[in-house]
């Protein structure tokens, strides 16, 4: 019963009291009200601050031995007052490398595993714009090399047509252990050629500055790929992955990645 049957039916029995009887018609009167399927109210419970995002990842290397891998991220977003955001991301992954003995011969490609938190707090510009702080931990598991960053970055998302966007990004970067401050630049382009499907293209051109690195090194890595929707919250993604360290033959590698992405 809803509460307007409930009113009704309490105004009804009072009714009965203060006359002595009620008649058929009035019982029959009060039934039908009481028994009348009212539509309960629509109270939506307000949307939940946190969500987040799984993303699991097999690899394949392409450069040379065709070594499998596979990566795991769990990303963690806080909505906070006027479009602000708190994200952390989690993310235990394998890269490849030549830095076994001898190093940077082909046909020696081993994998690297490695691990990252991140936390980052984001505050939004203008519609297009936003500024971001973040503290970064890595570390290596297969060589030493354990380090801690601070992170500024300016990002931008341009529309540039109804199926196309472009995210660009621009970051200047500071170990904390010591050292000059560094730069890392990305470009990412989305492109919406079907329902449910989506190409997109990155560029990430930067700096490294590693735990027993004397000065940065310069790296580039590039990504190509589809992306599917399968749902609401789901999407699946095959791509090109290729990464270089400029004058450095033991640090290249490239991979075929399959993706799958689980949105909460």
């Amino acid at each position: 019963m809803t509460y307007t049957g409930v009113v009704v039916y309490l105004q009804m029995v009072r009714g009965r009291t203060k006359s002595g009887r009620t008649g058929w018609k009035r019982w029959f009167w009060l039934l039908a009200i009481v028994l009348l399927p009212f539509p309960a109210r629509a109270d939506t419970p307000p949307a939940s601050p946190l969500t987040g995002n799984i993303l699991l990842t097999g690899n394949v290397s392409t450069l040379d031995r065709p070594l499998p891998s596979a990566n795991e991220r769990l990303t963690l977003d806080y909505a906070l007052p006027k479009g602000q955001i708190f994200d952390l991301r989690v993310e235990n992954y394998t890269e490849g490398s030549y830095n076994e003995n001898p190093p940077g011969v082909l046909g020696r490609n081993i994998n690297e595993h490695k691990f990252e938190v991140q936390g980052t707090y984001m505050y939004p510009l203008t519609s297009m714009f936003s500024v971001s702080g973040a503290l970064l931990h890595h570390t290596n598991f297969t060589f030493h090399d354990n380090y801690q960053w601070a992170i500024a970055t300016l990002a931008a998302k341009i529309p540039l047509s109804e199926k196309l966007s472009l995210t660009p990004n621009a970051s200047l970067e500071k170990r904390l252990r010591g050292g000059r401050v560094f730069w890392d630049t990305s470009a990412t382009l989305d492109y919406s050629f079907a329902q449910d499907w989506t190409f997109e293209a990155n560029l990430h051109r930067y700096e490294n500055f590693g735990e027993f690195d004397p000065h940065p090194t310069e790296k580039e890595e590039i990504e190509a790929g589809f992306i599917h929707l399968l749902t609401s919250n789901q999407t699946l993604a095959l791509s090109f992955f290729r990464h270089i360290q400029f004058g450095a033959p033991n640090d290249q590698f490239s991979f075929l990645k399959l993706k799958y992405g689980y949105s909460f």
